[in-house]
């Protein structure tokens, strides 16, 4: 449906310089120019950028056919030698349709196209970003399709383990089979729990008597920014520890796979800045960690030169990520780590732990160092906490800060600094908590707001905006449990829905969150008229005060 092409020096025709846009047909169908030299009408114009449009997409689609269809015929050698001898080498290629299209039920994790001239498929260019950056820490790397009935369970590090399971397969049964192919023994895995990776990095705890099949069969919505981020299909399950006791170091000097199970996540949160730690610190943790990884320092191994550490951007994987970009240029992390190792192998020459004949680390000399990186993290004052994002103007004007749950009670947070926003509420101080789909709140004799001499003499309600209240509800009635030895007895009730709540501009921000995450579940309590629930459901956790009394009276 076009002008066959024309040469440009023709009689009576101009000669116009060739672009992307002007075929060299389109020269010829703009006619001689009039004498008064006037410009061709807008209408032309976008004619011919039409089929100029037109005949660019066209071209590129039968390039890419012909492309595969040459390398499907590549497949038949005798063929394709005898054409090529008896057309002079020319590639003979069948002919393509003229606009090749694409399934319209494919999936997100479908999506493919050909590669012109390999004919091999390849991914989006969003895709293609995220698998180039596989190699990170958090990044999304595809997995092999699993077979019915069994479930990818991973670890902190990025090991996984594959579990079948059944219709009636609970989450606290799976937390059992997860521990009994890491080889913990009975008692040791009371303290992890299973928990669920969204999108953007948030780990959401499982309930135990939650059914496996529920948990899978949730699906996030197929947009780009779950795409990019990895969120595509099943949820990503991952068993880590949940409570912090005193037990665990008896159990790290008698366990390797408790053990190990407990560096791996201590090292994660120094590494994600989730731990604070100081410069000087961080160079000691790293120099440990290497030493977990490559053993006592040897002068002639190429693995611990400076040069061999900078080429390969190992301090990158030994440092927390927010101190590494802070001394980036002005601080020399390869040599003081290496000097730091070298040191640290001293320390253990002089313990009398000798590696093997041919240089490699024994198998206790290992669990030493990691026993020794745990000795020094946890004297760190925020290990063992479990944070949450929660909101209250009233404690903190900069919008969300971080609630932490810990094994002597619930403290406030900054979001970036992580240090206290309140004084830490101890479980002696708190006489009970309660949640709702939409905020957690507590009662506590302690208040920074109130003077000092009525400190003790008032009972403080502290209402946060959060959707995880259920989580801390839990993680601090399994701690109140443990440490204080008093019952906590648990009612549910109804009452009228008097919370705080972010701002619009705040709540639009943590929506978008919610939604690239892959949205959470579905609340308990239903809007009413106005997009304000008149009436929620909330759950009261209460020590039992009159028991702890008479144990009191009674010791």
């Amino acid at each position: 449906g076009r002008h066959p092409p024309r040469g440009a020096g023709e009689e009576g025709h101009r000669a116009l310089p060739t672009t992307g846009v002007l075929m060299p047909g389109d020269v010829a169908s703009q006619g001689p120019p009039s004498e008064s030299g006037s410009q061709p009408s807008l209408r032309a114009v976008a004619q011919r950028v039409g089929r100029s449009l037109s005949f660019n997409r066209n071209k590129r689609a039968m390039q890419r056919q012909n492309s595969n269809t040459s390398v499907t015929m590549n497949d038949d050698a005798s063929s394709v030698d005898g054409s090529a001898h008896a057309h002079g080498g020319a590639e003979i290629s069948a002919p393509a349709p003229a606009i090749a299209r694409r399934r319209p039920s494919a999936s997100a994790s479908e999506i493919s196209f050909s590669d012109s001239g390999t004919g091999a498929s390849r991914r989006p260019s969003f895709m293609r970003r995220l698998s180039s950056r596989a190699g990170g820490r958090g990044a999304a790397v595809a997995e092999d399709v699993l077979p019915p009935g069994t479930v990818r369970v991973h670890t902190v590090d990025g090991e996984s383990k594959v579990l079948p399971y059944t219709l009636h397969t609970s989450v606290s049964q799976l937390v059992s089979q997860c521990a009994a192919e890491l080889k913990l023994r009975d008692g040791e895995h009371s303290t992890f729990a299973m928990f669920e990776c969204k999108a953007d990095g948030t780990h959401f705890l499982l309930r135990d008597e939650l059914p496996i099949k529920i948990v899978l069969e949730r699906s996030h919505k197929p947009n780009r920014g779950l795409l990019m981020k990895g969120a595509s299909g099943p949820p990503r399950l991952l068993f880590k520890k949940r409570l912090f006791v005193k037990t665990d170091e008896a159990l790290m000097e008698t366990s390797p796979p408790f053990l190990h199970l407990i560096f791996i996540q201590a090292m994660e949160d120094v590494m994600r800045g989730t731990l604070n730690v100081s410069r000087s610190d961080a160079v000691k943790l790293a120099a440990i960690h290497y030493y977990v990884l490559n053993g006592p320092v040897r002068p002639e191994a190429r693995e611990f030169s400076v040069q061999f550490v900078r080429e390969q951007r190992l301090v990158e994987q030994l440092v927390p990520s927010t101190l590494y970009a802070a001394h980036a240029g002005s601080y020399d992390w390869a040599s003081k780590v290496l000097e730091a190792h070298s040191k640290v192998s001293e320390v253990f020459a002089r313990l009398g732990v000798d590696g093997g004949a041919d240089g490699e680390l024994a198998a206790a000399t290992r669990d030493d160092a990691k026993r020794t990186y745990l000795k020094k993290v946890r004297r760190l004052p925020m290990y063992g906490m479990n944070l949450f994002r929660v909101y209250n103007p009233k404690l903190f004007h900069g919008g969300y800060f971080l609630l932490g749950c810990h094994a002597a009670g619930i403290s406030m947070l900054h979001p970036v600094t992580r240090e206290t926003v309140h004084s830490p509420f101890l479980f002696d101080e708190i006489t009970k908590w309660e949640y709702t789909p939409r905020e957690f709140c507590f009662w506590s004799t302690r208040c920074d707001l109130l003077p000092f001499e009525q400190q003790g003499r008032h009972l403080v309600k502290y209402a946060l905006a959060s959707k995880q209240g259920w989580e801390i509800s839990a993680i601090l009635h399994s701690y109140y449990k443990l440490f204080m030895n008093v019952d906590v007895k648990i009612k549910s009730h109804e009452r009228q829905r008097q919370s705080v709540q972010p701002s619009e501009k705040e709540r639009a921000a943590s929506d978008a969150e919610t939604d690239i995450a892959g949205g959470s579940e579905s609340s308990d309590d239903e809007q009413a008229e106005g997009g304000v629930p008149a009436v929620t459901t909330a759950v009261t956790f209460e020590p039992d005060k009159q028991r702890t009394r008479k144990r009191r009276t009674s010791k």
